[in-house]
């Protein structure tokens, strides 16, 4: 079974094929849809991968890496503005 429960925590297994496998371990409280749709998106990106399809940005992942370059601006002692 790709995703199980282990104490209080989610773990998301998928294969890549080959043999080799992705293994995630969700954060304590994480609930198991959470552990689905953490499912779904690692099997997307592998499909993605194979089938030469870009890869996709959603929201959050752009606001993760403009949130990431606004932290290395501002340690560099850079503003956008």
């Amino acid at each position: 079974m790709p995703i199980r429960k282990r104490a209080d925590r989610f773990q998301v297994r998928v294969s890549l094929g080959g043999g080799r496998r992705v293994e995630r371990t969700l954060p304590a409280g994480a609930r198991r849809a959470d552990a689905v749709a953490l499912e779904a998106t690692l099997r997307r990106a592998v499909i993605d991968q194979v089938v030469g399809r870009p890869r996709r940005l959603t929201i959050a992942d752009a606001l993760d890496q403009w949130e990431w370059v606004k932290n290395i601006d501002r340690k560099a002692g850079f503003s956008r503005k």
